[in-house]
Parts: structure tokens; sequence; C-alpha cells
């Protein structure tokens, strides 16, 4: 039977290897041609004009301007 620290480690290799999936699909994102490019949170293309400036970006700008929103009012 396992203890409460085997559980918890069991939960943390878990969620790392969650946490690496996911940025291992967002680093291919990065790296599809950029005309094959679409945002990871609404899955609309992201637009040449935003790669050019943005090159590693994974969100289009409206997702963007939305996270950069949230993030200012959690602080």
């Amino acid at each position: 039977m396992a203890d409460v620290a085997d559980l918890a480690e069991i939960e943390i290799e878990r969620v790392r290897d969650v946490a690496l999936s996911r940025h291992r699909q967002q680093m291919l994102a990065v790296t599809a041609p950029t005309s094959d490019r679409n945002c990871v949170l609404c899955g609309e293309a992201i637009g040449m004009d935003r790669l050019r400036v943005v090159p590693h970006t994974l969100h289009c700008i409206d997702c963007a301007q939305t996270r950069e929103r949230q993030e200012k009012g959690r602080r």
C-alpha cells in the first residue's frame, strides 16, 4: 500500500509529464511553417503580420490581448 509521500510523488510526476507534453506540442507549433500556424487557444490562424513581429508566438492577436487584460486584472 502506498503512503501519502508515494502518492504525492506519483501525482507530481504525472503533472510534470503533462506539462512536458504541452510544452513539446507548443514547441512543435512554433517550428511549424508560418503559413500553417494556428493559435493554441482558439485554433484560428495567426496573422502573418503578427508572426513577423513575434515569430515565436503561440497566440493570435485577439487571444494575446485577452490574456494580457486577464493578467493585468490579477495584479
